[in-house]
């Protein structure tokens, strides 16, 4: 096959000059004979044109297998209409191609957002069901008695923080977190919150209360000048997080942000939003390019 390839190449590159010849393709000596003699009636530029658009044709391909399957393209061409032809052959090669390209990336985005859609899907299970626990243990821990006080004088005066936090959970808890938030009569808004972490000396037991006491620091917010002295504030606590035995958290405190289940969902979700964007873009150029 290289042989005849390489015959109607040194064919295609005699010189001559040219008058109506066309291609004949009823045989490959017919086809070798007309190529050539196309060639030789061609102006230098015109015949580095029809040599590029006759070695496009063959693609490779036997002159056997070229005279039977591009004999409805340029069995009686002209040069000119050769050319026109390979140049046709190209552009539907390359929309053929890009079509193949884009219905590559069309499956890809689709697994993508199939693959979104359910790892979102499993996640946000994940979270309702963390949520739903998260909220039956608090319910089972109370505080009660909550004060806010202040202890000397002058210069010397610093807050107090006080309540008793109840177990009624089947678990022991070494820490507690409470939100805390300290109330004027007649406003709205407090004038101080924060949270406030505490570890037990011992495990705090089911079914067992225990008294907290704080002395917030005296430069912190708890002990602003505008608290000062003040015994009419009600200070509001309710248990926000807990340490159970070995360290586990009942709202877990992610050390890397990639692994908050909430922010994954986030972050799959703009990725969907993408993906479904991208797919779109691809589906107008086909219906564009197909029309």
């Amino acid at each position: 096959m290289k042989k005849i390839v390489s015959a109607l190449a040194l064919s295609i590159a005699l010189s001559g000059c040219s008058g109506e010849v066309t291609i004949d393709t009823s045989s490959v000596e017919a086809l070798n004979s007309s190529v050539r003699e196309i060639t030789e009636e061609l102006p230098p530029a015109d015949r580095q044109r029809f040599q590029a658009a006759i070695e496009t044709l063959i693609d490779g391909r036997s002159l056997e297998v070229v005279a039977k399957e591009l004999t409805p393209e340029i069995n009686g061409k002209t040069a000119p209409e050769v050319i026109a032809a390979a140049d046709a052959w190209v552009v539907a090669e390359e929309a053929r191609l890009a079509k193949l390209e884009r219905e590559r990336t069309l499956s890809d985005l689709d697994g993508k957002i199939n693959e979104y859609t359910a790892e979102i899907a499993r996640l946000e299970k994940v979270i309702i069901e963390q949520n739903a626990r998260v909220k039956k243990v608090l319910a089972e821990f109370s505080v009660s008695k909550p004060r806010f006080f202040w202890r000397g004088s002058g210069e010397n005066m610093y807050p107090i923080i006080e309540f008793d936090v109840t177990n009624s959970h089947s678990e022991p808890i070494e820490t507690v977190v409470v939100s805390a938030a300290l109330m004027e009569e007649g406003r709205a808004e407090p004038l101080n919150e924060g949270q406030l972490r505490y570890e037990f000396p011992r495990r705090l037991q089911p079914d067992k209360t225990a008294s907290v006491r704080f002395e917030p620091d005296v430069y912190g917010d708890w002990a602003k000048k505008e608290l000062r002295g003040r015994e009419d504030l009600k200070l509001s606590a309710e248990v926000a997080n807990m340490t159970f035995v070995g360290g586990e958290e009942l709202i877990r405190t992610y050390v890397f942000r990639g692994d908050d289940p909430v922010l994954q969902v986030e972050n799959l979700k703009r990725r969907l939003v993408e993906a479904k964007t991208q797919r779109n873009a691809l589906l107008e150029e086909t219906k564009s390019s197909s029309s």
